[in-house]
């Protein structure tokens, strides 16, 4: 048997051939020991770090213990004695304040402009394919901004478009817009994102090189697609255009 206290708690307990850490864990909430409480095994401390390679024998004594207080105490009375000296000592203001400069730049960090629209013609039990079509929203981040954002695109109708389709995905990205010349280089992250009746929103991080000026404008793309429509008949859909919903946000929210 192995005798085990922590404050007014006591137990024999046979946990002979258990490590000090497992045993701290057993008995952790039965007796309330704290994570910082020290251990002595046979009145020899235990750093914590060797606890998981300590090992309990037959007839071994262990005891928590809260770390003393007695050093905060005697801390804390030392700073109120210097306190209360004042005099002995250059006087002086203990708490300052100062105002931050904030600039308010007058406009959202990135505005958005739907521009074209995909279009495609179909006929029921047709796998056809989605035409490549540029521009099809213009981002314009606000003049100085230079981080890095997120875009979703959502198929806001995926229930309608299921009666219709059978199949159906698009394939987005982000390119400079033309004439960005205060803009270099645009890396989209994944270059090419998936949207489809089972995966109906899809998100792409946009980075760039350069300063944004507020004019210039990036583009989102759509890179061609395709899809497979129903058996036309009474089961056939009355409408087959998609609704393409695009938000901004910040990275990492």
């Amino acid at each position: 048997m192995v005798e085990i206290r922590y404050g007014e708690n006591y137990e024999e307990v046979d946990l002979a051939g258990k490590t000090v850490a497992e045993v701290r864990e057993q008995f952790k909430e039965q007796f309330g020991i704290p994570d910082k409480a020290q251990v002595k095994l046979g009145g020899k401390g235990i750093k914590q770090k060797h606890e998981a390679e300590t090992r309990l024998n037959a007839g071994d004594k262990i005891t928590f213990a809260q770390k003393s207080r007695k050093g905060l105490v005697f801390i804390g009375a030392l700073l109120l004695a210097l306190s209360t000296t004042g005099g002995v000592f250059a006087s002086g203001a203990l708490t300052d304040t100062i105002s931050a400069t904030v600039t308010a730049k007058g406009s959202e960090f990135c505005d958005v402009t739907a521009n074209t629209a995909p279009s495609w013609s179909l006929w029921g039990a047709w796998l056809g394919a989605i035409p490549a079509q540029t521009e099809v929203f213009h981002l314009q981040p606000g003049n100085t901004f230079t981080g890095d954002f997120v875009i979703q695109i959502y198929l806001t109708n995926a229930d309608q478009l299921a009666e219709v389709y059978r199949v159906l995905g698009m394939r987005w990205t982000v390119t400079n817009g033309a004439g960005n010349s205060s803009i270099s280089v645009v890396t989209p992250t994944p270059t090419t994102a998936f949207l489809s009746l089972a995966n109906p929103v899809c998100e792409i991080e946009v980075s760039f090189t350069g300063v944004a000026d507020g004019i210039k404008t990036l583009d989102v793309d759509l890179d061609g697609g395709f899809f497979k429509t129903h058996y036309y008949g009474s089961g056939w859909g009355g409408s087959a255009a998609p609704d393409i919903f695009l938000k901004v946000i910040q990275k990492g929210t």
